[in-house]
């Protein structure tokens, strides 16, 4: 039963691979090549209709539990998937590839899972930036006749609609815009990070006029971007000071090379017309948007919001390290979304929460037992311990606190299992003289004698 515990939630993001894979089968087996969407839909809703009847056999012999209504919700978020990805598989056979386009087909996924299962709209990068490239595609078919899809045999003339052209470079000057923003907030900022920045500058401005600069220097600066990237992260790595969002850092700086890059060899700016090719820009920022929304889930790489204004005045805001109670511990769970709160309630739990502004930036949560050795003897356990802003400054505070806490107790042990994962707070109880055990899993036990 514990194997199949999450077997719905399985089920449920599959649904989005069995139409391009059915597809890639019937293509194979079906030699004549004819309604090869009406088989794929038929073998689809048998593959559907086959899962169904396994998992209903499973519930009658008791092997599998009856869906709760949380993995219902799921499970109607993966058959919206399994529809739209049958779309989207087939849009060229059914001639809705300038309908069902990419930007249509995230914003109704992202859609249903906003009312079904999250509440949030997350990822809040899509939402901005897939409307506005939807809206445009959809205005340039409209008016051209036109879509990105049939470039190859369509042609069309943005002559009568020269408002095409300056809509198209606004959005494009927002996305650049957005991802410089996005950029500033990974505090990054060292000398590598600024030489690249520099190159980069520099490689998009001859970009930008179509390469028309020196071609030994164009090539020069070419060279050294990639040298300077791979020895910034070689130094990172050896002096273990290497960031998950230094792969954010580059992937949206060598983007903005791209735009640059995309845009001067259109030759646009140098008066050849606007086509429908352009449109590929919009595209390329929705997969690379999209990938790097996948990246931070699957990193763990956390980005805390910050006002425009504190980018440039940083020691305008508060930050305050303050207790919890129940209702703030719930909501901070709710918050750190990977951790769902232990059933640990004791009277000798210690709680605090670190506040930037109304931000809630960081937590630790720990507790007493009594050790079995000796029952005289307390052991203070710091079971979850989350910081996503500065994190060696607020994770050293608020381990200090703790042990400040504890030690003004009586207790003899503070332990804290880290996993392998959290360097920077392993490297902070290290400094702090904590001893790592390990243990049978990924993780060490760290323990520092109190008193």
């Amino acid at each position: 039963m514990q194997k199949l515990k999450r077997i719905y939630l399985i089920l449920a993001y599959m649904f989005f691979i069995y139409p391009p894979f059915i597809a890639g089968l019937v293509f194979i087996y079906n030699e004549t090549g004819d309604n090869v969407e009406t088989i794929s839909l038929f073998v689809n809703i048998l593959v559907l209709l086959v899962l169904t009847g396994v998992i209903s056999l499973f519930i009658a012999n008791k092997k599998l539990h009856i869906p709760t209504k949380e993995e219902i919700k799921y499970l109607i978020f993966g058959l919206v998937g399994n529809i739209v990805m049958y779309f989207y598989t087939f849009q060229n056979n059914l001639n809705l590839e300038n309908i069902v386009t990419i930007y249509l087909v995230l914003l109704i996924v992202m859609g249903v899972h906003y009312a079904l299962i999250s509440k949030k709209f997350q990822p809040l990068e899509l939402w901005i930036l897939l409307p506005i490239f939807l809206v445009y595609d959809y205005l340039y078919l409209i008016l051209t006749g036109c879509g990105y899809s049939n470039q190859y045999n369509c042609y069309q003339s943005t002559s009568s609609y020269p408002f095409l052209v300056p809509l198209f470079f606004i959005i494009v000057a927002f996305i650049m815009l957005y991802y410089i923003y996005r950029i500033v907030l990974y505090k990054l900022i060292d000398l590598f990070k600024i030489i690249n920045i520099v190159l980069s500058v520099i490689l998009s401005f001859i970009a930008f006029n179509d390469f028309t600069a020196n071609e030994k220097f164009t090539l020069t600066v070419a060279i050294l971007l990639p040298f300077f990237i791979i020895v910034d992260f070689i130094v990172s790595i050896v002096n273990k000071t290497f960031k998950k969002q230094m792969i954010l850092f580059y992937i949206r700086t060598i983007t903005l090379i791209f735009i640059s890059i995309f845009i001067g060899a259109s030759g646009i700016l140098n008066g050849y017309d606007f086509d429908v090719e352009s449109l590929a820009v919009f595209v390329v920022i929705t997969y690379v948007s999209l990938f790097i929304s996948i990246l931070k889930t699957i990193m763990n790489i956390t980005i805390v919001e910050t006002k425009i204004t504190d980018l440039f005045l940083p020691n305008s805001s508060s930050v305050k390290y303050l207790s919890c109670t129940s209702d703030e511990l719930a909501q901070i769970e709710n918050f750190f979304l990977h951790y769902k709160g232990d059933t640990i309630t004791s009277i000798d739990d210690y709680n605090l929460q670190v506040k930037k502004d109304t931000n809630v930036i960081g937590v630790v949560r720990a507790t007493t037992t009594l050790l079995e050795i000796n029952p005289n003897l307390m052991q203070a356990n710091i079971y979850f311990l989350k910081v996503i802003e500065d994190i060696e400054q607020h994770s050293t505070e608020l381990i200090n606190r703790v042990e400040r806490h504890y030690k003004s107790s009586g207790v003899t042990y503070l332990t804290y299992q880290a996993n392998i994962h959290e360097k920077e707070i392993i490297e902070v109880l290290l400094k702090r003289g904590y001893s790592p055990v390990k243990t049978e899993t990924s993780a060490y036990t760290f323990i520092k004698i109190l008193s």
